[in-house]
């Protein structure tokens, strides 16, 4: 009988990255059933949240989900229109959009760190993946026309 191989933790050479640039890592992993893979959270107070997991074979992968909010329903051609110039202007970051059947879609925001660690490279992806997540999702029209602003999140707190 074959064991399951384990989901690799992240290694503490990123933990400690991502301590320097100032995120809170929260070591309780969680543990996704369908992918196999251990994902951490890792908070910043300008960067906000994001899960990062490492692959098998040594992938970092990185991603972080925003709930799109009624009119993304109801205007597809435009959220994929602006969801377009979004994957047009970033650096590596994917934007895409998960469809839920009876809850608000989501804008998930994903890349991928394909190299070895080495600290001046791995910076200089974190300043992409930040410069992506913040500054060209910022300046979309999307978060004031489709992402659920704050006074719409304290009323979907009852949705599960």
């Amino acid at each position: 009988m074959t064991s399951k191989k384990q989901p690799k933790q992240l290694p503490k050479k990123y933990i400690e990255h991502f301590e320097s640039l100032e995120y809170v890592v929260d070591l309780s992993d969680s543990y996704d059933d369908q992918g196999g893979q251990r994902w951490t959270l890792i908070s910043h107070e300008y960067f906000r949240d994001s899960l990062v997991s490492i692959s098998p074979n040594g992938i970092v992968m990185f991603m972080e989900a925003l709930r799109l909010n009624k009119n993304a329903k109801k205007h597809p051609e435009d959220l994929l229109f602006f969801i377009n110039q979004l994957n047009q202007n970033s650096g590596f970051t994917l934007f895409i959009v998960e469809r839920k059947k009876e809850k608000l879609d989501e804008l998930h925001i994903r890349a991928f760190y394909t190299g070895l660690y080495e600290e001046k490279a791995f910076n200089l992806f974190m300043n992409e993946w930040h410069r992506d997540k913040v500054e060209a999702l910022g300046n979309s029209p999307i978060v004031e026309k489709f992402l659920v602003q704050n006074q719409e999140l304290s009323e979907l707190k009852g949705e599960a």
